[in-house]
């Protein structure tokens, strides 16, 4: 029988009469480790990431995005399911953010009036 990848902890394998018996009662959902590692690309730099500390399954972290890219600001999360780590990038905008060009309009029609013997 397959052992499910996504879990951790200890099956028991017994004989009772010789008859195989199991005990899944000490398997868990499981965890992200500090040495799992992911790629992120924010902007036009491209980085590893690890979580700070062992991340529970179904549970998150959040770290900043300027350690990807400095040029970056917010929060990336981290999540952890079953095991494998992914992450949301949504909230990192870059620091400077590019203004629109001013709306122009044309000048209005005037004239000069020049003003002669301080008059």
């Amino acid at each position: 029988e397959t052992v499910n990848i996504g879990y951790q902890g200890m099956i028991i394998l017994g004989c009772d009469e010789g008859f195989l018996n199991q005990t899944t009662a000490h398997c868990e959902p499981k965890d992200c480790a500090t040495y799992d590692a992911l790629s992120v690309s924010l902007g036009s730099v491209t980085g590893t990431i690890f979580p700070a500390q062992i991340i529970k399954h179904s549970s998150s972290e959040e770290r900043s995005c300027r350690i990807i890219n400095p040029l970056y600001r917010g929060q990336m999360t981290l999540f952890c399911i079953y095991g494998k780590l992914s992450i949301d990038i949504s909230e990192c905008v870059t620091q400077w953010d590019p203004m629109e060009r001013p709306p122009w309009f044309p000048r209005s029609r005037h004239a000069v009036l020049g003003l002669q013997g301080g008059a």
